[in-house]
């Protein structure tokens, strides 16, 4: 495990929860957490930034989510740090190294000073963003290339509709579309059409005052990528879509998470709407995003060469983790809450 032993402590700080609640009910800030060497293909990561995501409150909520995490968990999936020691068979990366990644849910996140992480889930930092920039970027980034390049298919011309355009996942869905080619529409609230403009939406669909199909009836499209949720997301999607299109949706009809009722209630719908598409429905498609090392070195090329950019709504230091969640959970953020570690210590 080559490392500079001198350089890192035996004890650090870490935001964790053990419990069923809301982060301010569960999280606590605790001061003698054992910094852990790296395993075998893991390296050690002195921790710059993350960012919060939905799935870092879900995990804290009555589910089935948080039944199968390990307790203590501390969040955080994104991450941005430095490789401070590296284990017996990891190769990619050496010690010094600035990185960025996706981090593995089931595991202990970057809501801490250090963390361990298998090195598939990290790929070099790109130069042309801060840390604090970078950091709002690994799973929204992957997402959004697993929903419209992996299972949309994307393509030059194609008319895709991005519900919930002003989000994490929509603002990085609206520059993936464009660079693509793609003729982008996306629905958000009017405060926030200038933003989504800025990003490359051709059309902009004001949710609050029009009805999205009614406003493209005439005009179909071939791909919805729904990054907003509920049961009118998919029935307004049938009417606009073309019989040979898809709708992909990252939340599905519930914003809960639920027990195992929620689990086969949802596989019930997934397989009735999947048969649906059998008989000249539009594809329906639900995932949940994952680490992959191959599509998080295809967004780094596009970071590198300006393609992809964050919007970062707020930034909060460590010591202000629970007001970031608050913030986070407000349904009001443009882009990513971001916290940031104080590397002077």
């Amino acid at each position: 495990m080559p490392s500079s032993p001198d350089k890192i402590p035996t004890e650090m700080r870490a935001w964790r929860w053990s419990g069923c609640g809301t982060p301010t009910q569960v999280l606590k800030l605790e001061t003698n957490v054992p910094v852990l060497p790296p395993k075998s293909k893991e390296v050690l990561l002195k921790v710059h930034a993350t960012s919060l995501n939905p799935v870092d409150s879900k995990a804290m909520e009555d589910n089935i989510v948080n039944k199968l995490i390990k307790r203590p968990h501390t969040p955080g999936v994104d991450v941005v740090g430095t490789v401070v020691s590296v284990g017996s068979h990891a190769s990619k990366f050496k010690i010094g190294d600035k990185v960025f990644g996706y981090l593995q849910m089931m595991m202990d996140g970057g809501l801490a000073e250090y963390c361990t992480s298998d090195e598939t889930c990290l790929v070099k930092a790109p130069e042309n963003l801060t840390d604090t920039e970078l950091a709002g970027l690994p799973l929204v980034s992957v997402t959004a290339w697993q929903g419209l390049v992996q299972r949309g298919a994307i393509k030059q011309s194609m008319r895709v509709l991005i519900l919930g355009g002003s989000g994490g996942v929509g603002t990085v869905s609206i520059q993936l579309a464009k660079h693509f080619g793609a003729y982008v529409i996306c629905t958000c609230s009017g405060r926030n059409e200038e933003l989504v403009r800025s990003l490359g939406a051709d059309q902009v669909i004001d949710y609050t005052i029009a009805d999205v199909a009614d406003v493209l009836k005439d005009d179909l499209v071939d791909l919805v990528f729904d990054c907003v949720g509920g049961v009118e997301a998919y029935e307004e999607a049938t009417r606009i879509l073309k019989p040979s299109g898809s709708f992909i949706t990252i939340v599905g009809d519930e914003h809960k998470i639920g027990g195992y009722t929620w689990l086969l209630r949802n596989g019930a719908r997934l397989v009735s709407r999947k048969a649906w598409s059998f008989i000249g429905h539009p594809n329906y498609i639900m995932f949940s995003g994952s680490t992959d090392e191959a599509q998080l070195e295809e967004v780094r090329k596009l970071i590198a060469e300006g393609a992809l950019k964050p919007v970062v709504d707020s930034v909060f230091s460590f010591d202000q983790s629970l007001e970031a969640f608050e913030r986070q959970l407000s349904g009001r953020c443009r882009g990513k809450v971001i916290v940031e570690l104080d590397q002077s210590q």
